[in-house]
């Protein structure tokens, strides 16, 4: 594991440019979109639910004000359903873009799209409502914010003054029955007493009245709750009237109805498919004729779809005879209705209240009934008297509570801050599109390296050509510039240590594995172009420096190499001395090195495999191996051709060059299989074109001793 860690910064240098290409690719893409993406500028707006707002109509305005608190446990969530209802979204769209033509040439959004791009949300452990909306145009994305918050206070205001109203209406018509009531008592009284010639309970009677007087003060405070009573009755039923009206309700069984059948996802796919089917059934009666089997089946479909839907309906509610054909399905729909159940529960509880009132009060006018006709009459009079003037009070207090909360504009949201136009877009945000375009270049570019690592064929190092073939590394020789290639032999080996001391190193590591003194190495590839002939001639100069006499022998007579190294003659050479028209002596060529001389390739011929089959060119080896301390052979590559082969016949070692990055893993493996299945012996590999500065190894042995002897 620790080594696979270790050749990734090899990985990397190696595969930098892909890298680095798509790195840059990716954050030349993210700069172009930050210069040409549309801007995006985000505006925001805050409103406040004052659930303590007082109205100074009194106790009618504060219960108008603050009914939705008492029907509704989490107000500001109502409110925030309200900043997306369709009645106050589309006064929002007409104020901004209709209302005052400033915007005539800007397109308004649908009710949709608005309701998508607004942003409702409520902050934590506050009554207070965050609205923002985003707009190419800051100020389109402000004028239209500020014609949100005010179509929702005007909403809101609204519907506490249409209640108001509805109050108003009511006790506008019972005031004056009350005021005639009482005037009748009046007359009524002052003729009985007129009658009677009574004055007072007590003069007439000589005698203390506290029983009477007690019960008649008991019926009056009983009489009072009755007519507080009953008049809290009929102001729930006057608001129960108007709420019936706007939601189109008959009975209580039909309005839970209507709300359970709205909050239902099944029926509202119901009622969807419902819709359809009728649509459906109106284009077939258009097309077919009344009998027609696709009509009729359409309308068995809507039959069976329509008595689905009632059955759920009755499941739904418990009443199976419960039909709604407008269920509620928004949230302002189903808070009138839930506020329509609720009056209608608080006017049977009121009714309740009222009976048991008037049966207390039977039971004091019984006990009343046994005083005497006189002094009964009298006392229901005045008592009659005493309850007209009270209620008539009651109800004309009312009356102009209820006028000044109408009047008023009362309103339970109040803006906190007004949207602003924004000065600087929200988006393209440049911070957050280049940190993601550097996690997506740098994933990419470690994307590209794995994907070009993992298809890579080719060897990368000198240990992976090691263990694949379980063949030992005679050498790791550094890649030789141009600029070196252009210069003698002698000049470069003494210019260049590394390459001087690389390749004696080949040379040692030969001889010692051959376990004996090595006359004669093979030289040969796997693949054309792994630089074995440039291994060939710098190994045989190597030799020749060493004071060895050396023979390079150019045996690639299909591509010959040597003579262009060496600035010599093709021919004559080997084809000509293993034909027998030159002796040996007369086909080697002299070079710049001492003791060391080249048998370049000769006269090309048609069919160079007889020559290497023939028992001539083994005479050729032998008689140069007794001339020679050293003979170095160079042969075409191992899968082009069976020539190394050939020469390796008589038990001549084969030293087989391989090229990180260029030679293929399964080409270099089949090669090393076929030359042990033809029994040749392998002296080992020489991996050549290492370049310092992909392999760190390499590069501080070579680097550390370049320095060292140019300091000395």
């Amino acid at each position: 594991m620790e080594q696979k860690y270790a050749l990734l910064p090899t990985i990397f240098y190696r595969r930098r440019l892909p890298a680095l290409a798509t790195f840059i690719s990716v954050m030349l893409g993210a700069l172009v979109y930050l210069i040409f993406a549309p801007r995006t500028y985000e505006a925001e707006a805050r409103l406040m639910l004052d659930g303590k707002q007082l109205s100074l109509a009194g106790e009618t305005g504060r219960d108008l004000t603050q009914e939705s608190a008492r029907l509704d446990s989490n107000p500001v969530a109502t409110q925030a359903e309200l900043a997306l209802s369709q009645k106050v979204l589309r006064q929002a769209i007409y104020e901004a873009y209709t209302a005052n033509n400033r915007n005539s040439n800007a397109e308004p959004p649908t009710v949709e799209e608005l309701r998508k791009q607004l942003k409702v949300k409520t902050v934590p452990a506050t009554s207070i409502l965050e609205i923002k909306y985003s707009n190419k145009d800051p100020l389109i994305a402000a004028k239209l914010l500020n014609a949100l918050t005010e179509a929702m206070i005007n909403e809101d205001t609204a519907v506490i003054r249409r209640e108001a109203g509805s109050a108003r209406q009511f006790l506008a018509v019972e005031v004056p029955k009350k005021r005639a009531q009482l005037a009748q008592v009046e007359a009524t009284l002052s003729q009985y007493k007129q009658s009677q010639g009574i004055v007072s309970i007590a003069d007439d009677q000589g005698r203390d009245n506290a029983q009477t007087t007690s019960i008649v003060e008991s019926l009056a405070q009983i009489e009072e709750q009755e007519r507080t009573t009953l008049a809290q009755l009929q102001e729930v039923k006057a608001r129960n009237s108007s709420l019936e009206q706007v939601t189109d309700s008959s009975t209580l069984k039909n309005t839970y109805a209507t709300v359970r059948s709205g909050q239902n996802e099944q029926l509202q796919a119901l009622r969807t498919q419902l819709v359809e089917l009728e649509a459906k059934v109106a284009s077939a009666q258009s097309k077919y004729k009344a009998d027609s089997p696709p009509l009729l089946n359409l309308i068995e479909e809507r039959d069976a779809a329509r008595a689905l839907y009632q059955q759920k309906i009755g499941s739904e509610t418990g009443n199976p005879a419960a039909s709604t054909s407008n269920p509620a399905t928004d949230k302002l729909s189903q808070d009138l209705a839930t506020q329509l159940i609720t009056g209608e529960v608080e006017a049977s509880a009121l009714e309740g209240r009222l009976a048991a009132i008037r049966r207390d009060r039977a039971t004091l006018q019984e006990r009343l009934n046994q005083l005497p006709i006189r002094e009964q009459g009298l006392a229901a009079l005045v008592r009659q008297r005493q309850e007209a003037v009270t209620s008539l009070e009651f109800l004309q207090r009312k009356l102009e509570e209820a006028r000044i909360a109408e009047a008023q504009k009362v309103s339970n949201l109040r803006p906190v801050d007004l949207a602003e136009p924004p000065r600087l877009p929200t988006w393209p945000n440049p911070a957050i599109v280049l940190v993601l375009a550097t996690v997506a270049g740098g994933t990419l570019a470690l994307g590209t390296v794995l994907l070009q690592e993992g298809l890579d064929g080719t060897l990368r190092n000198a240990t992976e050509a090691s263990s694949l073939v379980e063949v030992p590394i005679m050498g790791v020789l550094p890649v030789i510039s141009p600029e070196v290639r252009g210069k003698e032999y002698a000049d470069a080996l003494m210019q260049e240590p590394a390459i001087l001391e690389s390749y004696r190193s080949l040379l040692r590591s030969s001889e010692f594995a051959a376990n004996e003194d090595i006359k004669v190495i093979v030289v040969s590839s796997a693949l054309s172009g792994e630089g074995k002939s440039l291994v060939s001639s710098y190994l045989a100069a190597v030799a020749a420096t060493l004071s060895r006499r050396t023979l390079l022998i150019d045996a690639d007579l299909r591509c010959p190499t040597q003579h262009k190294l060496f600035k010599l003659a093709a021919k004559p050479g080997l084809a000509e001395v293993a034909q027998g028209k030159l002796a040996l002596a007369e086909a080697v060529q002299t070079t710049g090195i001492d003791k060391l001389k080249v048998l370049c390739s000769g006269r090309p011929r048609s069919h160079p495999s007889e020559l290497f089959e023939s028992r001539q060119i083994q005479q050729v080896i032998a008689a140069a191996a007794s001339q020679y301390d050293l003979i170095v052979i160079d042969t075409p590559p191992v899968t082009s051709c069976v020539d190394a082969v050939s020469l390796c016949g008589n038990g001549e070692k084969l030293l087989l060059v391989a090229r990180p990055s260029f030679t293929q893993r399964d080409i270099f493996t089949q090669a090393v299989a076929e030359l042990r299945a033809k029994r040749v012996e392998i002296l080992g590999v020489a991996v050549n074109g290492i370049d310092p500065q992909i392999d760190k190894y390499y590069r501080y042995a070579f680097q550390s001793y370049k320095t060292l002897t140019n300091v000395s």
